[in-house]
């Protein structure tokens, strides 16, 4: 009986790829060739991170502003791309900020006008201490923590629209090194007038003041002035 032609085992898997309806001996002879190329049973991938990095320096800077562009001139797709800039020291997305093309004259005008602020001696202006009124609210709706494997603590208020704010009292000065004299909250300790579920009657709480013309004397004498003079150079 006439026989048709044989089908040989595959030497490639490129030999079989060039059509889509394969017998099913070519099918088991592809899967053998792939099996064989595998270690442990995963195949070992074509391009190495070092590879992909020489192939991508290649590229000039200017063709290297898109994921696309990249690819393109590399010859690397651009899901490799995206899985290689996930790797430790990998390729990552940098900015480039335009900057003034200066001449020497630019350059020498620049630090004239700096030098111009330098003042000879010790003296400085505004040696005046000035002081600010700041609102500050305890605590916020949402907070960002880093932690490892512990638990974060639970944190709860009666209602996320109505959050206690303090008024603080900050005061700064030159010429000390950090600018800094102390920052004050208005706060008073007042006994609870009457009992709850939470305190009984009489029990001391922290609650913000009132602020007038008193309170924000009394700040200024008993909290600011002394802080003054404690950082005040002898």
């Amino acid at each position: 009986m006439p026989q048709g032609p044989s089908r040989s085992r595959p030497t490639s898997v490129a030999d079989v790829s060039t059509r889509r309806n394969l017998s099913n001996d070519e099918r088991v002879a592809a899967y053998q060739l792939l099996l064989e190329r595998s270690i442990g049973g995963v195949l070992p991938n074509v391009r190495s991170a070092i590879d992909i990095k020489m192939a991508i320096k290649a590229v000039p800077h200017e063709g290297r502003q898109t994921l696309r562009s990249t690819a393109a001139l590399s010859g690397i797709p651009k899901t490799t791309i995206l899985r290689h800039m996930k790797e430790p020291h990998g390729l990552a997305s940098r900015t480039s900020q335009l900057k003034p093309l200066l001449t020497d004259d630019n350059m020498l005008e620049r630090l004239r006008f700096a030098v111009s602020f330098v003042q000879p001696g010790l003296g400085y202006e505004e040696t005046t201490p000035s002081s600010t009124c700041m609102w500050f609210f305890i605590t916020k709706v949402k907070r960002r923590f880093y932690l490892y494997d512990e638990e974060m603590a639970e944190r709860a208020a009666k209602s996320k629209k109505f959050i206690t704010k303090v008024m603080f009292l900050a005061a700064v000065a030159r010429p000390r090194y950090d600018g800094k004299i102390g920052i004050w909250p208005f706060v008073e300790e007042v006994a609870a007038v009457r009992s709850s579920k939470n305190r009984p009657k009489g029990t001391l709480e922290l609650t913000s003041q009132s602020v007038n013309a008193d309170v924000y004397q009394d700040m200024v004498m008993n909290e600011v002035v002394p802080a003054i003079q404690v950082k005040m150079p002898r």
